[in-house]
């Protein structure tokens, strides 16, 4: 998904352990951004690399951003064997216009 957006609040880096399927402990870095495009409001993550950028070089909440995101639908069953689903929004880029 691509959008213009203005950045309402970010959090700070937080790091922390995930485990593949293959058993391989690995660290990830994450930033999250809460922006809007005047309609919706959503809270996508920066991981990784660009998550490290973002924290070094705060984004400006004062100018609009070009973001480029991936949605994803996660799913999954409840205690009691319903189906459960939630979205998990990734930035992919993001620049100052």
């Amino acid at each position: 998904m691509d959008k213009l957006v203005r950045v309402l609040d970010q959090q700070p880096l937080v790091s922390r352990e995930w485990t593949p399927e293959n058993g391989e402990k690995k660290l990830i870095k994450s930033v999250s951004v809460k922006m809007t495009d005047g309609i919706d409001t959503f809270v996508g993550e920066a991981t990784d690399q660009l998550a490290e950028v973002i924290d070094k070089t705060p984004l400006d909440k004062d100018h609009i951003h070009a973001v480029q995101t991936r949605i994803r639908v996660n799913t999954w069953k409840t205690k009691d064997g319903k189906e459960a689903m939630s979205n998990n929004i990734t930035i992919i880029k993001i620049v100052e216009l």
